[in-house]
């Protein structure tokens, strides 16, 4: 036996024992960081947002990968759990599509709604009248619009669609009297002209018109309390819709005064900010850059 230097100190036997049982300790806590990490990227996989959206899901599934070398992820079994989701991904969208088509229409039949493809292409477009539904399979998205604005979103799936669809329509179709929404634009128009120092008869655009003719149809509460609680959203898609049902009453001219919107051309067109898309309920339609009064001669 070799004589141990001077200062040198001792092992017993247990804390050599010790010491190579704090050594396993030490690899294993190591290890459970490493599993427990694997582990919460795994449960990301699971929450509903990311299994419907394949976007999501593809993020996630990269980030287990990114958490684990390959030797690793092979010996736990988690590249079998990361080739079931790229399995599931590949055929997912499709089956969505194929079964939300069939059930949608039904749905619709069963409604006395109206179902036409509008584009089978990505993003899907279907119109149920008056709304647009477009379908975003990937990302697990329903979006209805009207005026090319959208009014509700929802998930892809048919129930949903048309309870979406219903609360959308409803608000859409708020109490509405023809004369009075005239009399409102009328006066939107003016506040507008007045603002801008311009007269009677002078086009003003829609994004410096649209303000004034929300604030003229706020509530009495809101004028007796100006307040964001109290101040009732009037945006794009509301003023579209309410230049539809204006021209299915007829009521375009009144009081010696008719109203007129000017098209948008060239690049004005490509300035959503700018513009309003104003369409039927079949959607056809138009994009408007103006807004402007002209006399009729006729009281």
């Amino acid at each position: 036996m070799e004589p141990r230097e001077a200062g040198e100190s001792v092992k017993t036997p247990s804390e050599e024992l010790r010491e190579s049982i704090e050594a396993v300790a030490l690899r294993l806590a190591e290890e459970g960081r490493e599993l427990a990490a694997a582990a919460q990227k795994l449960r990301g996989l699971t929450r509903p947002a990311v299994l419907d959206d394949l976007t999501k899901l593809e993020k996630e599934a990269s980030k287990v990968e990114q958490a684990l070398p390959a030797e690793r992820a092979a010996a736990l079994g988690i590249d079998v759990v990361l080739a079931t989701v790229r399995e599931y991904m590949a055929g997912a969208e499709e089956r969505i599509r194929r079964g939300l088509s069939l059930e949608l229409k039904a749905a619709c039949e069963q409604a006395g709604l109206g179902f036409r493809v509008v584009s089978r292409e990505d993003p899907v477009e279907v119109r149920i009248p008056p709304l647009l539904l477009r379908l975003d399979f990937r990302r697990g998205q329903a979006d209805l619009l009207f005026a090319r604005e959208v009014v509700a979103a929802t998930r892809p799936e048919a129930a949903s669609i048309l309870t979406a669809h219903e609360t959308a329509c409803r608000r859409l179709e708020r109490a509405f009297v023809p004369e009075e929404f005239f009399d409102e634009c009328a006066a939107a128009y003016r506040a507008a002209l007045a603002a801008a120092g311009r007269q009677f008869g002078d086009r003003v655009e829609m994004l410096d018109f649209l303000p004034y003719l929300a604030i003229g149809k706020q509530s009495k509460r809101f004028r007796a309390s100006p307040a964001k609680e109290t101040f009732e959203s009037y945006g794009k898609a509301r003023l579209a819709y309410d230049v539809l049902r204006l021209r299915r009453a007829g009521a375009l001219a009144r009081n010696g005064m008719r109203i007129n919107f000017g098209v948008a051309t060239g690049t004005t067109a490509t300035q959503k900010s700018r513009v309003i898309y104003l369409e039927d309920e079949h959607g056809d339609g138009e994009y408007k850059l103006t807004i402007f009064f002209t006399t009729t001669g006729e009281q």
